[in-house]
């Protein structure tokens, strides 16, 4: 069989620097700032390292010696790189007895949150971003003479030489959040030895503005609406571009185009054509001389627009010898609208945005690829819709460095400072622990009711909905003094739980060899604030297994001592002496007496659920570790015995026989710990596993669960580069338009009769459209009738008891996720939000293997209705269980044709008719009786109470009752109005803000907003005041208002002079003497 050998790149740095091509100490190749090859040996994925410092030698450069990694003793490797000019080199790598190895191998991971474009040999690959195949391209027999081009940086590195190239999406696999790209030669099977020769050219990257001068046919500015003369859309003077005022050549996203003066071009300053409205039909651009380039750019946007996928219109190019090559510009793709422009497309990065006196507007940029031979003109063809192009250039740059000129957060007329309080003023509106709660202490234990609810065990008709947040790593063990002031606020939070998470390295004495050795003061924290989260109306709810190292004392077999934090999840599944660690961990930690409790936790109806080992679903974790494959091979052979089932070798085969063989003990493994805390220890918790991978696969093991625990995340970053630090990559995408996937896919892993919580839940900072998180989740868990919510998370450092800047997860100081909580609050907590009518719809399950999915149509029938799955032919109350193959003909009317619609449209309207959801508006609207909300793009909104006008920008703006009435009559109101908040000084890759460069520091920057709200107060009332209020609290000034026609009008204005305003109070003094009469 052919070995293979198989080049690795590695993004190495994100700075577009004076590049070049190294070799640097131990063996990678620096290319420019941003890439890195690196050699690795399979299986044991290990970087080849050579321990010798680079040799060199006028323009060559050399490094040679013995390879370091496993197995490979006498293996020797042999790298030269040879610089032929300013701009070329020659890279040649011998690497010889590499012995029996599977692969020396690697590939070119490039994050799959940054979109690529790749070249080889002639075909053109686009790295999207989407996940939508594994295998993006196969591998193929060498080529000779292959070229492959790559972006570092502001720079091209084309690659030749006798190779072949492949393209995986990682995520499927590794679940690494890259695509890799793997170059292969083969190898010489007579010597044991892999040979490498390749040229490297570097190319500047460069564009240039091309002037549309002549073919210009209007203006930016509109006179007079619908004349037939322009300009711009004719749509007038208050719907114009007239904010477009800095002309000549300037960047847009990264792009240099020139923007032309009207007053110095007759008043013509760009193309605007149509084939339905009075525009031209056409437009041509010459070039004074033939020009050839890689890339065509456009500065554009569109109005009227089609449906995605549909044509705006497109470019036809004529070049020197007479040919001719069309381009399509599509809607949703390359271009979009220019009114209100929230989302960048695959590619139309937003390049530019302004205000008019209506609303936002912008201009896209985008990148066609162009034959490389000279053009003499372009033509441009509208198809269903308006099509407005500003700009026009040309150039070399790759499509994904569309978009590099910095983006800095500062304070200006944009982003002013708001103050994040400590500790919220005792008895204002930011004071949530007024409200009902349950003690554990005095309202004892949970049980679970007969529809699969929490519910006092003393009292059944009293349930409890938990919404909270996590504690974690060193906010587990803090000071007394710290849980004080700690546990106080969380109780104004309006929090009714908590979760500790990740406590097990920090009450470890790590002095001493074993994880069992507690540390005494450590110890005392923790149980210090556990004592204060029950005696201030918390339940709790932790895991056994989280974090949790391994130190020699600890006994275990076939792991003497590890740092890894995840290790455990895959010993403790496969090792008998590390499930009896864990065990004797358990017995340790549960059956201790609390000195402030005098109870044991395994004894205290504080804790209502445990969970025994976060994250570690077997089918995700087995290969996490490969220097445990020796013994999972081992405890697989045993079990294929046991079945008559082995022959030598069979270990190592990975088929549906391993996957039976994982489910097997993932079975045997989850029942054994469960019976040891119940039987042995006597836990009174629920028992709970599996708490994240929404998939089919896992619902088995769920169903022999007290209860169902999950996971979601919204826009969840990845690390290019180092853990947990910068620089961070988003999606910036929104929930709203995506349709909820995060939130939705998790819906099916509900089992009816079991509660349903979400122990760890964000929509990450610094995502824009985060305060989705209150309708997405907040209402629609509401809808399905959920048990619990907890945010992740509150904090994981002790920092967090002086103001520290926002971070991806941390809510604690984070003004959204301070103002989201409390609407959650009146939206689930309180029950504002009804629960859908009828029965659990669940989709049927057989006998799951792995790899089994939801069916992801099912999961949009949460829109509507209380969703789930379950086995088929299970017995279940309060669930209808639909077959797999045939649900979609199952379905009832109405539900199955709003599904129908849903799927045609992107609309959809709750069975209780309160949710309102409109994907491609990105719009969602919750109206009951007590909570009006609305999450939107901008523009207008209106309900039952509230009506919304001129909102400017996108923003989550609701009203609800502070006194619990109906909000036609409630006299005390408040009214969030959310748009965004980032540290002062983030620097952002680009202005599509999805890649973090520096995260900043306080103050926090409140975005602007602005809007005109009419609420339909009670008439009965009168003396109605509006105040401003801060985020402690605190009233910062009165806000005027007016009643007009019976509704009581007022602006509302992030920037508001007393200091940055996202909430308000809005009160009455007293009842009408008719009010008074009727009483």
């Amino acid at each position: 069989m052919k070995h293979f050998f198989l080049l690795l790149f590695t993004a190495a740095g994100l700075c577009a620097a004076e590049s070049a091509v190294s070799i640097l100490p131990r063996g990678p190749l620096s290319i420019g700032k941003t890439l890195k090859l690196e050699w690795w040996h399979n299986p044991a994925w290990k970087m080849i390292a050579i321990h010798a410092e680079p040799q060199k030698n006028g323009n060559a450069t050399t490094l040679s010696g013995e390879c370091r990694f496993p197995g490979g003793r006498g293996a020797k490797a042999e790298y030269s790189l040879v610089q032929n000019g300013k701009d070329a080199w020659t890279y040649t790598a011998v690497l010889r007895g590499t012995g029996e190895t599977k692969h020396i191998s690697a590939g070119i991971k490039i994050p799959a949150d940054q979109p690529a474009d790749l070249e080889v040999g002639d075909t053109l690959y686009r790295l999207s971003g989407k996940r939508e195949k594994e295998t993006i391209l196969k591998w193929s027999p060498v080529r000779k003479n292959n070229s492959f081009r790559i972006v570092s940086g502001t720079e091209s590195y084309l690659f030749r030489g006798d190779f072949s190239v492949s393209i995986r999406d990682l995520r499927f696999s590794t679940k690494e959040n890259f695509y890799c790209i793997t170059l292969h030669v083969p190898e010489s099977d007579r010597e044991s030895r892999f040979d490498m020769n390749v040229t490297i050219r570097r190319e500047p990257l460069s564009a240039h503005p091309v002037s549309i001068a002549s073919a210009a046919n209007m203006g930016f500015a509109d006179t007079q609406a619908d004349d037939g003369k322009g300009g711009w859309t004719d749509q007038g003077p208050a719907n114009d571009l007239s904010c477009m005022t800095e002309f000549g050549k300037r960047d847009f996203a990264g792009i240099p185009f020139e923007i032309i003066n009207p007053e110095a071009n007759g008043g013509r300053a760009c193309l605007v054509l149509s084939r339905f409205r009075r525009f031209p039909g056409a437009g041509t651009v010459k070039f004074p001389a033939p020009e050839t380039a890689r890339y065509l750019y456009l500065l554009h946007a569109s109005a009227w627009v089609p449906a995605a996928g549909k044509a705006v219109g497109a470019v036809e190019l004529t070049f020197q010898d007479g040919s001719k090559t069309e381009i399509p510009v599509i809607a949703g793709r390359d271009c979009g609208n220019w009114w209100s422009p929230v989302f960048p497309f695959e590619n139309g990065a937003i390049g530019w945005t302004g205000d008019n006196r209506s609303s936002k507007v912008g201009l896209f940029v985008s990148a066609f690829r162009i034959p490389e031979k000279p053009l003499v003109s372009l033509r441009f063809v509208p198809g269903e819709s308006v099509w407005m192009i500003a700009g026009i250039s040309l150039g070399n740059l790759r499509p994904q460095h569309t978009a590099e000129r910095r983006f800095v957060i500062r304070e200006n007329k944009n982003w002013k400072p708001v103050d994040v309080p400590l500790q919220f003023k005792k008895g204002s509106v930011m004071d949530f622990s007024v409200f009902p709660r349950f003690f554990p202490a005095k309202d004892g234990a949970l049980r679970i009711d007969e529809h699969g609810h929490f519910v006092l065990a003393k009292d059944p008709s009293k349930r409890l909905r938990f919404l909270s947040t996590n504690l974690a790593q060193d906010l587990t063990v803090p000071t007394h003094e710290e849980t004080d002031f700690m546990v106080e606020r969380l109780a104004m939070e309006g929090f009714n739980s908590a979760r500790l998470h990740q406590f097990e390295n920090r009450i470890y004495d790590w002095t001493k060899p074993a994880t069992l050795d507690f540390s005494a003061e450590k110890l005392d924290r923790f149980h210090y604030l556990w004592a204060k989260l029950r005696e201030n109306g918390m339940y709790i709810t932790t895991d056994l297994l989280s974090t949790r190292i391994v130190r020699p004392g600890d006994n275990i077999a076939e792991c003497r001592s590890s740092n890894s934090e995840s290790i455990r999840k895959t010993l403790t599944m496969f090792s008998a002496t590390a499930l009896q660690n864990w065990k004797d961990y358990a017995r340790k930690l549960l059956t201790m007496k609390n000195p402030y409790t005098g109870l044991s936790m395994a004894e205290d109806p504080a804790l209502f659920a445990l969970n025994l080992d976060n994250e570690a679903a077997l089918y995700h974790t087995w290969n996490a570790h490969p220097q445990l494959l020796p013994l999972i091979e081992k405890v697989y052979a045993d079990y294929l015995r046991t079945k008559g089932k082995y022959s030598p070798g069979d270990e190592k085969k990975r088929g549906p026989e391993f996957y039976e063989f994982l489910k097997d003990r993932q079975f045997r493994i989850q029942r054994e710990q469960m019976r040891f805390l119940r039987e042995e220890l006597g836990v009174k918790a629920f028992l709970t596993n599996l708490n994240n991978n929404a998939t089919l696969d896992l619902q088995p093991f769920r169903a022999e669960l007290d209860l169902v625990d999950a996971h979601i995340y919204h826009d969840h970053p990845s690390y290019p580069r180092n853990n947990w630090n910068v620089p961070i990559a988003g999606t910036q995408r929104s929930a709203t338009a995506d349709g909820n996937p995060s939130v939705m896919k998790n819906m099916m892993t509900r089992i009816p009769g079991k509660p349903m919580i979400i122990t760890e839940l964000q929509f990450c900072y610094p995502n824009r459209f985060r305060s989705e998180i209150a309708a997405m989740t907040g209402a629609y868990a509401a809808l399905q009738d959920w048990d619990g919510l907890y945010r992740f998370a509150y904090g994981h450092s002790r920092k967090v008891f002086r103001k520290t800047p926002a971070g991806s997860f941390d809510h604690i100081y984070e003004p959204l996720g301070i103002l989201t909580g409390r609407i959650m609050y009146f939206l689930f907590v309180r029950g504002d939000v009804a629960a859908a009518p009828g029965p659990v719809l669940c989709e049927g399950w057989r006998n799951p293997v792995r790899g089994d999915n939801f069916d992801p149509d099912f999961c949009n029938l949460g829109f509507f209705s209380k969703i789930g799955s379950a086995p088929l032919g299970a017995d279940i109350p309060g669930a209808e269980i639909l077959p797999p193959e045939s649900w979609k003909r199952a379905l009832p009317n109405p539900l199955a044709e709003q599904f129908r619609h849903y799927q045609k449209t992107g609309t959809a309207v709750s069975a209780t008719g309160e949710i309102r959801l409109d994907r491609k508006a990105a719009r969602v609207s919750v109206v009951t009786p007590k909570s009006e909300l609305f999450t939107f793009p901008g523009g207008s909104a209106e309900g039952r109470f509230m009506t919304v006008r001129r909102s400017l920008d996108f923003s989550t703006v609701s009203v609800h009752a502070f006194d619990d009435r109906p909000l036609g009559t409630s006299r005390d109101i408040l009214l969030f109005h959310l748009t965004d908040a980032l540290n002062s000084g983030t620097v952002f890759q680009n202005e599509e803000a999805r890649l973090i460069l520096d995260n900043g520091s306080l103050p926090l920057l409140a975005a602007r907003g602005r809007a005109e709200i009419a609420l339909n107060v009670d008439p009965d009332a009168s003396g109605w005041t509006v105040q401003a209020i801060a985020l402690d609290g605190s009233v910062f000034a009165a806000v005027p208002a007016e009643m007009r026609g019976g509704k009581l009008c007022f602006q509302v204005n992030v920037s508001n002079p007393a200091g940055v305003t996202m909430l308000y109070r809005i009160t009455a003094k007293k009842i009408t003497l008719r009010k008074q009469r009727a009483l």
